[in-house]
């Protein structure tokens, strides 16, 4: 299974079509060769050589082999995702260094593994979540999501993702958004 959340710089109709381009690459690639480090190296490449915009993207980027939990993941400047324990704890899943996507041609990207264990959830999520504002111009914070998503490992994943949604939009109230804000969860059952 191929998993990416990105996050383009920019708004716009230029920003949401690096973007698009940036989807459609990932996914042609991703079909056409097995080897995540090869997709992430020849999509860079690819948008570094036809940038014209000077746009970039950060990118939380994972190959998971669904038989046995191993997650092969990569970091192009993207904010580290979560990991909620099937007993409700949660951690950040330690990411390797990178730089976004169309920054340098020869980027070097750096894999790192983990298995996620049976009743796990990754949970990816661009920074629109954190640096969503109140009223009085404060933020939801990492620390908050923490807490809202702390011992909410058994509801499914649609759920999870309407939860924070939830208490995102209780925060945030009437106050104008100026980032998107995008969720991923994802929990592979598998026989113990």
């Amino acid at each position: 299974l191929c998993i990416f959340v990105g996050d383009v710089s920019g708004k716009g109709i230029g920003a949401s079509l690096f973007m698009m381009t940036c989807r459609t690459l990932i996914r042609s690639e991703a079909l056409r060769q097995h080897d995540p480090l090869k997709v992430l190296t020849s999509v860079n490449s690819f948008l570094c050589s036809s940038n014209q915009t000077g746009l970039f993207s950060t990118l939380f980027f994972a190959f998971v082999d669904i038989d046995t939990g191993v997650m092969e993941f990569f970091n192009a400047g993207h904010n580290p995702p979560l990991i909620i324990s099937a007993n409700g704890e949660v951690s950040d899943l330690e990411m390797p260094e990178g730089v976004p996507l169309s920054f340098y041609a020869n980027e070097s990207y750096l894999k790192n593994e983990v298995i996620l264990q049976p009743e796990d959830y990754l949970f990816v999520f661009t920074d629109g979540v954190p640096d969503a504002n109140n009223r009085n111009e404060k933020m939801f914070s990492s620390e908050m999501l923490v807490n809202k998503i702390r011992n909410k490992s058994y509801l499914k994943a649609q759920s999870l993702i309407d939860h924070v949604t939830k208490e995102i939009n209780d925060y945030v109230g009437d106050a104008e958004q100026t980032d998107d804000i995008t969720m991923l969860a994802l929990r592979i059952r598998r026989p113990n």
